[in-house]
C-alpha cells in the first residue's frame, strides 16, 4: 500500500499558497504539465471538509505572519480564535449572484492586490474552484446569497429539516429513484442533478476538469507577475465524481478521491496555454 504523507502547511516552505477547494490529485496531475513545471507530490487530507482542513492546520499555531484571502462565508465562525495578520473576505466584495460563489477571475484580482500590499507576509489565496458551481454552468435555480448561507441564527424548521436530510444522505446518490426525487429539491444537489440529467457523470467530470483548468490558468497569471516568490498549489480535500454512484465529499467514508491531494511546488510556467481540454 502506498504511504502518503500528511503535512501541516505552516511547516512547509512557501511565500504564496493557492488553496483549491475540492481538488483531486488525479485530475490535477492530468492537467498541470500544460501550464507549469515543478515538483508534484501526493499528500493526504485531514478530512472531508474545508473546516477540518482549517482547524487541523491552524489550531494552536502562530498565524500572525499570514494574510488569508477567503471566499468561505463561514470562515469567521470556523476560525474566530485564530490570529491571522489579516483576513480578506473575498465573498463580501466579489460574490457573483448568478453563480452563487466567488469566481476565479475575481479571486485573481484580489490576490494580485494583496500580494502587492503585503510583500513581507505569507499569503494564502483560497479559490473556491473546482468546487461547484462549475464555470460556464450557471445554476438554473437562484443561488443562495451569503446572508442565506450562514446567518449564525436558528433556521426555520423546514429549512433545518432539508439541511439535515441533505447532510445525512450525502450530496448525491443516483442509484435510487425515490431518493433522487427527494434530493433534487435540496440545495446544491439540484444543481448537480441538472447537469447529470443532461449528460450523466461524463458531463459532470468534464465541467469539473474544465473548471480546474480555468482556475489554474488564473493562478498562472499571478505567478507570471511575481516570479521571485515561492508558490505552492494544494487542496483542502478531494471530490467524488461518480465513484460508487456518489458525488461530493460530505460522506463519512473517505476513499482515495477524497484523501489524495496535490502538493505542487511551482518552478516555472509554460508560456503558451490552451483553454481547451
Amino acid at each position: 500500500m502506498e504511504s502518503i504523507e500528511q503535512i501541516n502547511i505552516l511547516d512547509m516552505d512557501w511565500d504564496v499558497l493557492f488553496l483549491l477547494d475540492a481538488c483531486r490529485y488525479d485530475y490535477f496531475e492530468s492537467i498541470y504539465t500544460s501550464l507549469y513545471k515543478g515538483n508534484l507530490r501526493k499528500i493526504r487530507s485531514f478530512g472531508n471538509s474545508t473546516q477540518t482542513w482549517h482547524q487541523s492546520n491552524f489550531k494552536g499555531r502562530d498565524c500572525s505572519n499570514i494574510v488569508y484571502v477567503t471566499p468561505i462565508v463561514n470562515f469567521d465562525r470556523w476560525m474566530k480564535d485564530y490570529n491571522f495578520h489579516k483576513i480578506i473576505r473575498s465573498w463580501k466584495t466579489s460574490w457573483d449572484e448568478k453563480y452563487g460563489t466567488v469566481l476565479p477571475e475575481s479571486t485573481t484580482k484580489i490576490a494580485l492586490d494583496t500580494i502587492g500590499k503585503y510583500p513581507d507576509k505569507r499569503i494564502i489565496i483560497h479559490y473556491m474552484q473546482p468546487h461547484i458551481p462549475y464555470i460556464g454552468v450557471a445554476p438554473k435555480r437562484k443561488p443562495r446569497m451569503p446572508n442565506e448561507i450562514d446567518k449564525g441564527t436558528k433556521k426555520p424548521f423546514g429549512k433545518t429539516l432539508r439541511h439535515n436530510i441533505s447532510k445525512k444522505l450525502g450530496q448525491m446518490y443516483f442509484r435510487n429513484d425515490i431518493q433522487w426525487k427527494i434530493m433534487k429539491h435540496i440545495g446544491e444537489c439540484s444543481y448537480v442533478g441538472d447537469i447529470y440529467n443532461e449528460g450523466g457523470w461524463d458531463l459532470i467530470r468534464h465541467f469539473y476538469k474544465e473548471t480546474l483548468l480555468f482556475t489554474l490558468i488564473e493562478i498562472k497569471e499571478i505567478i507570471s507577475r511575481y516570479d521571485s516568490k515561492k508558490f505552492v498549489i494544494t487542496a483542502d480535500h478531494g471530490e467524488r465524481l461518480g465513484e460508487k454512484g456518489l458525488f461530493g465529499h460530505s460522506q463519512k467514508r473517505m476513499d482515495a478521491v477524497i484523501r489524495e491531494l496535490p502538493w505542487f511546488e511551482v518552478s516555472e510556467i509554460n508560456e503558451t496555454t490552451s483553454r481547451k481540454l
